[in-house]
């Protein structure tokens, strides 16, 4: 049950749209439903209603196709220049090799010790405390990795849970899509195409929100985090995962080779924290390698400051050690 007691079961009506040149009509499942209704226009911030094939809002009439398979395209043309690191997202072959070929290996990569993928999904689970999350936002989701475990955890503890997957490659997003009805927690999942740095999403509306390795890649890092803020309910809770300058020499230099050609930024651990602080509470922080996992806080009011994080120790990498200030 919600918390305004309707039901999410099986039983309920589904909405079902046509997208135009789809050929094809498909429904959205109720906790989709649920989602939807917490997209606003970018334009204006208003709230929007579903149109055949779009969504369109109520006040300046601005429509967002919904692309096949239910995708929401609050992009559509993106106006600012995207950098090379971007644009290879966009590409289907990166996505296509994303998450079979890189991201389970990329943790133990970057930490230079084990790092299984199943501690990394523990660690992110546990910070967002997501027995009690009932709508998760998956940042910059790719292959929607974080959000597709998240989803299976909702539908094991049969709560109406929703994570809401948006991104800004298309492809990925397809592709995460793909991976999701596989694994059949698609109907749990309402995957969006938007820009992190402007999200289509109602203040105060998440209780949660992932972020996995695509901060490094934001042109406006600053702009994510007030976006992030806004969008979190008080005392909502962020898991950010992202590389920090590397601690030993050659490795540091291909941070530094892939910044200049890639557009990507590796910033020192505490630089990092001190960036976070300005908008949100770091409450605790791993560090291992150049792998850098917080767990942040949305603070009630944004006067003071908090005494500082806890930091885990690497060497408690085990299933059983979640970041907690406990």
């Amino acid at each position: 049950m919600n918390p305004q007691g309707t039901s999410y079961g099986a039983s309920h009506r589904t909405m079902t749209h046509r997208t135009p040149g789809a050929g094809a009509s498909f429904a959205f499942s109720p906790y989709q439903r649920r989602a939807i209704e917490l997209l606003h226009c970018t334009h204006c911030s208003d709230t929007m209603e579903l149109v055949a094939g779009a969504l369109r809002c109520v006040s300046c009439l601005r429509t967002y196709p919904i692309l096949p398979g239910g995708i929401v395209d609050a992009v559509g043309r993106l106006e600012r220049p995207l950098s090379l690191a971007q644009r290879s997202g966009q590409w289907r072959l990166t996505a296509a090799l994303y998450d079979r070929i890189w991201r389970r290996r990329a943790l133990s990569l970057l930490a230079g010790v084990p790092f299984p993928p199943d501690l990394e999904i523990e660690i992110v689970s546990r910070t967002v405390e997501v027995d009690l999350v009932q709508v998760l936002l998956d940042n910059a989701c790719g292959n929607a990795y974080y959000g597709r475990a998240i989803a299976h955890a909702m539908g094991r503890q049969d709560t109406c849970g929703v994570v809401i997957a948006n991104d800004l490659s298309l492809p990925m997003l397809e592709r995460a899509l793909a991976y999701a009805r596989a694994e059949d927690v698609a109907e749990r999942i309402l995957f969006v195409r938007s820009d992190s740095e402007r999200m289509p999403f109602a203040s105060a509306s998440i209780d949660a929100i992932t972020c996995g390795g695509s901060f490094n890649e934001f042109q406006s890092p600053k702009a994510f985090l007030a976006e992030a803020r806004r969008v979190l309910h008080p005392g909502g809770r962020m898991s950010l995962m992202c590389q920090v300058r590397a601690p030993s020499p050659l490795p540091a230099a291909v941070q530094r080779l892939i910044a200049r050609l890639g557009g990507l930024s590796f910033p020192q651990r505490q630089e990092l924290i001190a960036s976070l602080e300005d908008f949100l509470t770091v409450e605790a922080v791993l560090h291992v390698g150049s792998v850098f996992l917080s767990k942040l806080k949305r603070r009630h009011h944004r006067s003071g400051r908090f005494a500082g994080p806890t930091v885990v120790d690497p060497r408690d990498l085990t299933i059983s050690a979640p970041l907690s200030r406990n």
